[in-house]
This record gives C-alpha cells, sequence and structure tokens, in this order.
C-alpha cells in the first residue's frame, strides 16, 4: 500500500513539473528583451518612409515663375498645370531675357523673393547659372532628351528649340533670284534691301553671326562678315519682330537672322514668306531652356512644374502652342523638330551660342560694331 502511494507521489510531482515548465515556456519572464516590439516598430518607420517617397512631398500653395514666353501662350500651360496640382497658383511675369536677368540678379543681391522657375534665352540661363542662381536638378524627366539639349551638370534642359533662318519676300525675291551661296548673299545688289538682328548688341543677333565662325573658318568668316558689312549694309533691328515684319510687308526684300517660330507666325497670317538656306552655312540653333532658381521659395513645386513641362504631356502642349517648337522628340505635336525641319535630327543641329561666343561676347560685340557702324 505504501509503495502504491509513493508511486502515485512521484507521479504527480512530475506532472506539476511538467505543466510549470509549460506555463513558463508559454510566458516569459518580463527581463527577456522585447525583440518583437523593436521589429514592430522597425517595420514601421520603413514602411512611413516608402510611402513619402511614393507620395513625394506636398507642392507649395504658390509657384512664380519668371519666361519670355507670351501670357497668351503661357495661360493654357498654367491652368493644366494648377489642374494637376489644385493647391498651388502660379504667378507669371513675362519679359525680355535682358530684363528678366537683371530682375533675378538684383532681387537676389538685395536678399528679396525671386523667381522659382526661370525660362531665358540659353545665354542668360549659362550666365545665371555661372552666378550660382540655378540649382542642380536632375529631373527623371531630363533622360528623354539628347545631350544636345541639356546640361551636364544638371542645371537646366531645353523646353523649346529656337532655329534661326534666313527669311525672304517671295514676291521682291522669286524663287530664280534666291540667293544660295555666301557670294550671292553679299551680293551689293542686296544693299539696304536686308534687315538683320542688330549684331551690335551683344544679345542674339551678335552670338548667331558670331557663331558661324567655327563652321565656316575663321580666314571665310572675316570675309563674309566684311562683305556683308560694306556690300549690303542691312538695317538693323532691335526687335525681332522688326526683323521680319518690313520683309513680310515688302518694304524689303530679305531677313538675315529670323527665329523660326516668328517666321512660322508671319507665314501662317497669310504673309508671302518663305524661308530658305545658304550652302555652307549650318542651321543654327539656339534653346530656351528650364531651369530651378537656386534657394527657391517654392522648391517643391518649381520641381513639378520643370518636370511637368519637360513630360510629353508638357512638351505635347507646347507643341500645340502657336508657336513654339517642342524640344522632346517622342511625341506628336503640330511643332516639333521633325515637322518645322523634317529629315532633320539632334545630331544635326548646330548649337548657339557656342563655348567661345559665350566667353567672348564682348570681344565680338566691339567687332561687329566697328565693323557695321563705320559704313557710311
Amino acid at each position: 500500500m505504501v509503495n502504491r502511494n509513493a508511486y502515485i507521489g512521484i507521479a504527480i510531482v512530475v506532472i506539476v513539473a511538467i505543466a510549470a515548465a509549460a506555463y513558463i515556456s508559454l510566458n516569459p519572464s518580463t527581463t527577456t528583451p522585447p525583440t518583437s516590439s523593436t521589429t514592430t516598430s522597425s517595420t514601421s518607420t520603413t514602411t512611413t518612409s516608402s510611402t513619402s517617397t511614393t507620395s513625394g512631398p506636398k507642392p507649395e500653395d504658390t509657384l512664380v515663375v519668371y519666361t519670355t514666353v507670351d501670357q497668351q501662350t503661357f495661360a493654357p500651360w498654367q491652368k493644366v498645370f494648377e489642374e494637376k496640382y489644385p493647391g498651388t497658383r502660379i504667378q507669371f511675369f513675362t519679359d525680355t531675357p535682358g530684363n528678366i536677368f537683371t530682375k533675378i540678379t538684383t532681387e537676389r543681391a538685395a536678399n528679396k523673393p525671386t523667381a522659382d522657375v526661370v525660362m531665358i534665352s540659353l545665354s542668360l540661363q549659362l550666365s545665371l547659372q555661372n552666378k550660382g542662381l540655378l540649382e542642380q536638378y536632375n529631373s527623371p524627366e531630363a533622360a528623354a532628351y539628347p545631350a544636345i539639349f541639356k546640361d551636364s551638370t544638371g542645371h537646366w534642359v531645353a523646353a523649346m528649340l529656337l532655329p534661326m533662318l534666313q527669311v525672304r519676300n517671295t514676291a521682291l525675291v522669286p524663287d530664280s533670284d534666291v540667293p544660295h551661296t555666301v557670294d550671292q548673299l553679299v551680293d551689293p545688289k542686296w544693299k539696304g534691301k536686308d534687315t538683320i538682328h542688330d549684331l551690335t548688341l551683344g544679345t542674339v543677333g551678335t552670338q548667331y553671326f558670331a557663331t558661324l565662325k567655327q563652321y565656316m573658318g575663321e580666314q571665310e568668316w572675316t570675309s563674309f562678315m566684311e562683305r556683308l558689312a560694306t556690300n549690303v549694309q542691312p538695317i538693323r533691328k532691335a526687335a525681332f519682330e522688326d526683323v521680319i515684319n518690313p520683309v513680310a510687308s515688302g518694304e524689303e526684300s530679305i531677313a538675315l537672322s529670323v527665329y523660326m517660330h516668328d517666321f512660322l507666325g508671319t507665314k501662317n497670317k497669310g504673309a508671302p514668306v518663305a524661308a530658305f538656306t545658304i550652302d555652307g552655312l549650318p542651321v543654327l540653333t539656339s534653346l530656351l531652356p528650364v531651369g530651378v532658381v537656386t534657394n527657391a521659395t517654392h522648391p517643391v513645386a518649381a520641381r513639378l512644374f520643370m518636370d511637368w513641362i519637360l513630360s510629353k504631356d508638357g512638351q505635347t502642349m507646347v507643341g500645340n502652342s502657336e508657336v513654339r517648337i517642342a524640344a522632346r522628340q517622342d511625341i506628336t505635336a503640330k511643332y516639333t523638330l521633325q515637322t518645322v525641319l523634317p529629315g532633320k535630327t539632334p545630331d544635326d543641329l548646330k548649337i548657339f551660342p557656342n563655348d567661345d561666343v559665350v566667353k567672348n561676347s564682348a570681344t565680338y560685340k566691339s567687332y561687329f560694331t566697328k565693323l557695321f557702324t563705320s559704313q557710311p
């Protein structure tokens, strides 16, 4: 009997021990490190970071844009951008490239608010970059643009192309009389009958004719410029519309330096004008870049605008504007490189101003001033 009770007691002790061990296993002591809590916290942080990256920071309620694009053209772009980002409103300022450049540099020097985004001529965009006034922003849309249309360090990308042409009045200069060589272009018979963007101003006219030297060679270029000044004595105009308008109206015969968009706009109105090229002279193209101003007041909205205007949607709007030539190649629009210069690719284009002209603009201005103002 005793032995039987002993066995029963031993069995009970074993059962209790097993039960206790199971309880401890299922309910560890509070001194055990809370590893599961740390993992949860880490997972939560990672998820929040991922969400922020995907949605991106919220744009500010204002975006300030300075550009040479006129208000009538810019207004539809503004409307679409504000619909895409309904909490943001664009404050838009348009003027000449020089006035915009002066406005930005003056405002920044005085520590006053200035533009968030700037779109002006290539030469002045480069000047802003050299002064440290353009942010390095590698827009994801920039990958769609050839190297010739963007800054290699990410400070700007071309939103529009600005090819330069020669234009004639078709009634005054019939097909049989169109000059096709440099010698024909500087024939004295054109004296007083040609207009030109004033190359003594140090701006686009200076940059265009100075850049030609790279492709003609110095000797041929010097001969060309001297004969142009002496034989033709073109009428210098400070405003682009004043270069083509006298030709369109029949007051003058040939315009020597006309932006493609000015030519197309004039031709679309029914004016008797046609473009022509000169053998040995390349079709030079400038750019209208877009860039974000350094330390912008509204940097998020500024980058989003740059992304948008460089996107397929933005560039399609640009190319369907009257008349703006979109820089992006993989779009279908009324005005693109393919439609205005059929058969040309970005590799065929020569960009002006080139590095030499940017660095020596004052020297070229002085040369042209002496050459073209000394004529009787």
